[in-house]
């Protein structure tokens, strides 16, 4: 079975329970999404998606080890509620060392971090980069 950080992180984020206080509809569901948001949008959501990575490998044989860079995006509709979305997301994994959908995840490091205002849709929105 394929090594799957990204089940991993939305397990890690779905269940963080500072996240889980702010994330969580009222069916239970948290609005964690891959890659984009859904066209009927609740706030604040966050994002997330690989945007690079590699599998380790030894002589022929896989090892079962993987890294990446993942960009997660916190999205509100205020500055304050998408940095104060992006400070969770930073608490629950940067340097975090967590077993989540039976993947063990070692490390996590914020490589870059970027604020930004999305005009057309009128939301705000903070980007991180993290090698995992």
């Amino acid at each position: 079975m394929a090594v799957r950080i990204d089940e991993a992180l939305f397990s890690r984020l779905s269940t963080d329970a500072g996240l889980a206080a702010v994330l969580t509809n009222p069916d239970g569901a948290a609005r964690v999404y891959p890659l984009r948001l859904p066209e009927v949008l609740t706030l604040p959501a966050v994002t997330y998606q690989r945007i690079s990575g590699s599998r380790e490998s030894a002589l022929s044989a896989d090892v079962g080890l993987a890294h990446g860079t993942f960009q997660f995006d916190t999205w509100a509709a205020t500055y304050a509620g998408s940095r104060s979305l992006a400070d969770l997301v930073l608490a629950s994994l940067q340097r975090a060392d967590f077993t989540a959908a039976s993947v063990s995840v070692l490390d996590a490091l914020v490589e870059s971090e970027r604020e930004l205002y999305e005009p057309e849709a009128r939301l705000y929105r903070v980007s991180l980069d993290m090698v995992v």
